[in-house]
């Protein structure tokens, strides 16, 4: 029998295979030959399980935690050639967005990667605020990121691997742009022929190196990818058609994908609180909550009175009445100076309950410039308070008439208007300002019946009040001539509003020294954006009013939304057309206007 040869290093080997100590666990040698290939192996198969669940990524490889909504949201991105999300705010939608874009640009080395916006500070913020959170916070996303710039010229992030994440705003200059991955932050604010003829045509297919190499000929290209992204608007606007189209994409079984959300999806992961909303929704415009928060479009396409193109938003330079902190200042340092032949007219809706839905008192300011065609309405502020007594109404009146430096007051002088009348017949002190307003009544004009007017005079309580009250008395059909006037001066280009409040924003980034330097003092910047905020609100509830006819009169009802601000200002616009224009061009109105008026009023 031939004796087992002992072999030390195998039977060591075999004793010590299954040890957990590394130190005397028998090692593998592999060549480097077959290090490479298990390497590149592992590499291919890691991309492509990345590639494929881009959520799995973000959080293993990048560290970043995700809600569910927001796995279920990148997914239908990264699998969309056209993707659409419609979702409230506070719903995280930048912060996604800057998830997105890092895990791109990784994913697929040489990605050019751009973020559109209708203006450069908003889109901005994505990279200044959120890809720079992020790179603070995941080690692995500091090694891919080796160049990060923020500044009002350039929002640029650079990767390793050579790709880009820039930003891009909606004007000529960006023109020639290229990106294999286009994003449109808030693309309801985007004009529909800057998206089409600037934004579009960025896309472009990426140039992997590896595409160069003759094995890979027949390799599929990669479609460039658009995703838009925003909160709801009114459904009268382009970006509605847009998202119904890309549903309907999804639905037919197309590279699309939609998706969308409301303010509970905020609430129950606890980015803001139930107490938060309902203090938004005390404090905000039914319409602006719905949109902005619930997520609801607004507006009937088929039955709005007035459509979006009516709303001419070119005036960047508003009017601010004077602040409580600058009083010390005798002359507002927020005035504009009044030209030869302006007239300014402070026109009101008033209120006093604020319990009620309907139930705002609006104060808006209209510059008149004289044209050939009568005056040129310039709405160049708008203020809102909700249920205040009459006494503070009243006085408020006076401190934006003399700030504002007007010539006229319209006002519904109905139930609470009779009332604020009677306070400013008499004079006003303000205690704050230490400043004794005089009295003011009704004015003289032939359009005033004269019961109306001498019962205004004898209520007044002042001795020499001022006159320059013009009352509105508001019937069934008055109020229908008014809608129809105010439609007409729109449709003739007779009004300009102040622009939107993000277009606000930038161009008082560049030109408002105070703006610029309160990024931490919200009250400074809410000042500022106030009188834009408040034209957004009026846009809104004019394209939100439906019209009906009712014994041969239009009537125009707002739903569960508001038409203060509509009110206010369709009663400047009354006065305006009937006493201010007539004067202007000399011309006399007949009986016969409302008729002739009328035989074109639902010509659409």
């Amino acid at each position: 029998m031939t004796k087992k040869k002992y072999l030390p290093f195998k039977n060591d080997y075999l004793k010590n295979s299954g040890s957990q100590n590394q130190f005397i666990k028998p090692k593998n040698m592999i060549l480097e030959k077959g290090m490479e290939e298990d390497k590149r192996n592992k590499m291919i198969m890691w991309n492509t399980f990345f590639r494929r669940n881009p959520h799995r990524f973000v959080e293993t490889y990048l560290g970043i935690r995700l809600f569910p909504y927001q796995i279920i949201w990148i997914y239908l991105m990264s699998i969309s050639n056209v993707f659409v999300a419609i979702c409230s705010r506070g719903s995280a939608k930048s912060f996604l967005v800057a998830v997105f874009a890092v895990s791109q640009a990784i994913l697929y080395p040489g990605s050019e990667i751009a973020i559109g916006s209708s203006t450069r500070s908003q889109a901005g913020l994505i990279i200044s605020s959120k890809v720079t959170y992020l790179r603070n916070t995941s080690p692995m996303l500091q090694r891919e990121i080796i160049s990060l710039t923020v500044n009002m010229n350039q929002y640029e992030a650079i990767f390793a691997n050579g790709s880009k994440i820039k930003v891009v705003a909606a004007n000529e200059g960006a023109r020639g742009e290229r990106s294999s991955l286009l994003i449109l932050d808030e693309f309801k604010l985007l004009k529909k022929d800057v998206v089409d003829k600037i934004f579009t045509p960025f896309l472009y297919v990426r140039q992997a190196p590896f595409k160069q190499k003759s094995e890979y000929n027949d390799y599929p290209e990669e479609e460039p990818r658009k995703i838009s992204i925003s909160s709801a608007g009114l459904k009268a606007e382009w970006w509605y058609k847009e998202t119904i189209t890309t549903i309907k994409m999804m639905l037919e079984g197309k590279s699309a994908g939609f998706f969308c959300t409301d303010y509970l999806i905020s609430i129950f992961h606890k980015i803001k609180t139930a107490s938060q909303m309902e203090k938004e929704e005390e404090t905000s415009d039914p319409i602006s909550f719905d949109m902005e928060y619930r997520n609801l479009p607004s507006g009937s396409s088929n039955k709005t009175y007035f459509k979006p193109q009516m709303f001419a938003r070119n005036i960047k330079n508003a009017f601010y009445p004077h602040r409580e902190d600058l009083l010390n200042k005798k002359q507002n340092p927020y005035g504009i100076k009044k030209l030869d032949g302006e007239i300014r007219i402070l026109s009101l809706d008033i209120a006093s309950r604020a319990n009620k839905i309907n139930d705002n008192s609006i104060l808006a300011c209209v510059r008149l410039l004289p044209t050939q065609k009568g005056y040129q309405r310039k709405v160049v502020y708008i203020e809102s308070s909700h249920g205040s007594n009459i006494a503070t109404q009243a006085l408020r009146i006076k401190e934006v008439y003399y700030d504002f430096d007007a010539d006229y007051i319209v006002m519904d002088i109905a139930q609470n208007g009779i009332s604020v009348f009677d306070v400013m017949s008499s004079i006003t002190h303000s205690d704050q300002r230490g400043i004794d307003y005089p009295s003011f009544t009704v004015m003289e004009s032939p359009l005033i019946e004269e019961a109306v007017r001498r019962e205004l005079q004898e209520r007044t309580l002042g001795i020499d009040a001022l006159p320059i009250i013009y009352p509105i008395s508001a019937t069934q059909r008055l109020n229908s001539e008014i809608a129809v006037s105010f439609r007409t001066a729109l449709k003739k280009r007779l009004f300009d509003f102040l622009a939107t409040d993000t277009d606000a924003e930038d161009y008082l980034t560049k030109t408002n020294k105070e703006f610029f330097e309160s990024a931490d003092d919200f009250s400074i910047r809410a000042f500022l954006l106030h009188p834009f905020v408040q034209t957004n609100l009026l846009v809104a509830e004019c394209i939100n009013l439906e019209m009906s006819v009712v014994n041969n009169n239009i009537k125009l009802t707002e739903g569960t939304g508001r038409k203060d601000r509509y009110t206010a200002l369709s009663y400047a616009n009354w006065f305006i057309s009937n006493v201010l224009d007539r004067n202007l061009l000399r011309q006399e109105g007949s009986d016969d206007d409302w008729e002739s008026i009328k035989s074109v009023t639902f010509v659409f």
